[in-house]
């Protein structure tokens, strides 16, 4: 979709891009609440869930998403299918140490 057109006029063109930039504020805010409240049961499933917490974050699902970076859609798709999605920083296996040889 083009931002400006030369068959509107200026207001017009204002109107349009109001109306694209209203709805991406809509969508920040609604993904901001949606980490929210992933961060909020991350806290719950680390407390009241600790054995059922350590065993899916120690296996590594086949698609990892970033929470920083992740679509709502992808955020949703983890929502509904925890078991074959990760995500980094909820429940990612963290790097393993590397022995050192002596």
């Amino acid at each position: 979709m083009l931002l400006l057109t030369t068959n509107l006029t200026f207001e017009e063109n204002i109107k349009n891009i109001a109306k694209i930039i209203g709805k991406a504020e809509k969508v920040r805010k609604a993904k901001d609440q949606l980490i929210k409240a992933i961060m909020e049961f991350k806290e719950y499933w680390e407390t009241y869930g600790k054995r059922d917490y350590a065993v899916d974050k120690a296996k590594k699902a086949r698609k990892v998403f970033d929470l920083e970076k992740a679509t709502l859609k992808q955020l949703e798709l983890w929502l509904r299918h925890p078991e074959r999605y990760d995500i980094k920083q909820i429940d990612y296996p963290g790097q393993k140490r590397k022995r050192k040889k002596n």
